[in-house]
């Protein structure tokens, strides 16, 4: 017959071992879905180059303006089925915020939404945000939307796209001017 003490110890490591379990568990069922590599990656096994310039050249042409003038914030593949269908984000002309999906075999771009600043501060702010990457994504966002809020403005922001959920990612922040920080607020999940 076990003493206490042995069916303490006994229990313990069942105990142990179960947690372990369920550690593993949550996170093989909680981890993000791997993305395509990150651009620069060629050679590796899986690389789908993304057609930045294809997508530069198409909106400067669509918005009248140089390639110089286009900012592509993020470019993601939009498609789980072929590699021709692209989700891109970009600032044109350090004024403008449009979010588009790509193809790339006819160079047809599809707006998702677009954004145009049209007073001091809200270009300001759009300087500001431009330069800000996603804590959610890693990726440059794309913002707009500015609405004046006590001390700065409230914006809306794009940061990728989900081709699993067919979904852009989205999400909201306020930027102060004076001090050219950023606040984040909710993101889409």
């Amino acid at each position: 017959m076990k003493s206490g003490g042995t069916k303490f110890k006994v229990g313990m490591v069942v105990v142990v071992v179960l947690l372990v379990v369920c550690v593993a568990a949550v996170y093989v069922i909680t981890r993000p879905a791997e993305k395509p590599p990150e651009e620069g990656g060629a050679g590796k096994p899986g690389f789908l180059e993304m057609p930045i310039q294809e997508i530069t050249n198409a909106l400067a042409a669509r918005e009248g303006v140089s390639t110089e003038n286009v900012e592509i914030q993020f470019c993601e593949l939009a498609s789980e089925t072929d590699n021709d269908h692209f989700a891109a984000g970009a600032i044109v002309g350090g004024s403008k915020s449009i979010v588009i999906m790509f193809e790339n075999s006819t160079g047809q771009i599809t707006v998702e939404n677009e954004y145009t600043a049209s007073t001091a501060n809200e270009l300001s702010a759009m300087s500001i945000t431009k330069r800000e990457l996603s804590k959610w994504t890693g990726n440059k966002v794309v913002a707009g939307w500015f609405q004046s809020a006590t001390g700065g403005y409230t914006f809306m922001y794009y940061d990728g796209y989900s081709t699993r959920f067919q979904r852009w990612l989205f999400g909201y922040g306020t930027v102060y001017i004076d001090n050219r920080s950023v606040v984040w607020s909710a993101h889409s999940v």
